[in-house]
């Protein structure tokens, strides 16, 4: 087996075990009401005063018409808002309601309990060596740096 093909099985290796890790493979992410999808998009949304679908779909690398779905999904649970952009009313922006931001909330706090639950027994240490790991791959994978 050439290097190449070996780090390619390394690295898939590593995101099997990874998504097993996080269950980012069950059908509701932390047993929210959202897929991973949906928990993303919403994260990106609260992140943003206001932002059209498009950002969204080049941001994420996300069909258009999957996020349509997700949008208009997102409105019936009155998660979301949409008005005109004041430059361009052939564009919708995004922004979440309350309603919104409260399950965003709970999602980060979701996250925020099985982080922390993942690394309690690593070492402050260990704990170190893991974030210099992540920081290592996102600084060598990151396309829009190369």
């Amino acid at each position: 087996m050439n290097k190449d093909q070996q780090t390619v099985d390394q690295i898939r290796e590593f995101n099997r075990f990874y998504t097993t890790l996080i269950g980012t493979l069950n059908q509701h992410f932390l047993d929210s009401d959202f897929t991973l999808t949906e928990t993303r998009i919403l994260f990106e949304i609260s992140s943003q005063q206001a932002c059209p679908a498009n950002y969204l779909v080049n941001l994420l690398g996300i069909d258009r018409s999957y996020m349509s779905r997700i949008v208009r999904s997102f409105e019936k649970k009155g998660l979301i808002t949409r008005r005109p952009s004041l430059e361009d009313k052939r564009v919708s922006l995004i922004a979440l309601t309350e309603h919104g931001h409260a399950s965003v909330q709970t999602l980060i706090q979701s996250t925020n309990e099985q982080i922390s639950t993942l690394v309690a027994p690593l070492s402050d240490e260990d704990k170190a060596k893991v974030v210099s790991a992540m920081d290592v791959i996102r600084e060598k994978l990151d396309i829009n740096q190369h």
